[in-house]
């Protein structure tokens, strides 16, 4: 659940400071309630979605940083051109497709880095706390 939870508020921070950044030259929409609920609905179906691929990947006992990478962007760019297009934001076509990519291009690359890093931190204390309970 906490992994979840990191990919949700992760992506969902960096998401709303990048549409306040491209908002300062007319690149995004307005943040209004609407967007917020819009970005937070995104959020939590990415992590749902790549809460499920590894588990998926960990039932069949494989590992592979590109195919998990691969697997990512393509969960990313399908649930955001999905939504997008549910959202009336950008039209269900290949143009569509293409309006989404600059920002899934800001937001992919900073939203994966962060939640690797958060991840590897929450090991590291689950790590230190069964060091600690097996000297005890």
């Amino acid at each position: 659940m906490k992994k979840i939870l990191n990919i949700i508020f992760g992506s969902f921070t960096i998401m709303m400071l990048l549409f306040t950044f491209f908002r300062q030259f007319n690149l995004a929409p307005a943040i209004n309630n609407e967007v917020v609920i819009q970005v937070l609905i995104i959020s939590t179906s990415i992590a749902v979605l790549m809460e499920i691929s590894d588990k998926i990947q960990a039932y069949f006992d494989y590992s592979s940083f590109w195919v998990d990478l691969i697997i990512r962007v393509i969960i990313c760019y399908t649930v955001v051109f999905i939504a997008c297009a549910n959202f009336g934001i950008v039209p269900l076509s290949l143009t569509g497709l293409w309006e989404i990519t600059p920002t899934m291009l800001f937001s992919f690359p900073l939203t994966y880095a962060y939640t690797v890093f958060m991840n590897n931190e929450l090991a590291e204390s689950i790590n230190k706390a069964i060091k600690k309970r097996n000297k005890v």
